[in-house]
């Protein structure tokens, strides 16, 4: 079962098509905190429905996300 804020990131996800967001701007985005962004996606993640990609740059590195493939 996929919770209520699982499904709207998801979706979100989708409609960015390519384009990855972190965490925090998935929150800011979505209005919602970042312990449920969190959660949704590693429930997205465990599920096979959204994907993590590390990237570099401004001094640091970070974790993207973007809804995983579906055909």
């Amino acid at each position: 079962m996929t919770s209520s804020a699982a499904t709207q990131v998801l979706e979100f996800l989708t409609r960015e098509g390519p384009k990855a967001h972190s965490a925090d701007e998935l929150a800011a985005l979505l209005n919602l905190d970042g312990e449920t962004v969190q959660a949704a996606l590693q429930e997205l993640h465990a599920q096979g429905s959204a994907a993590p990609e590390e990237v570099s740059g401004y001094g640091g590195s970070e974790t993207v996300w973007r809804a995983s493939q579906v055909n």
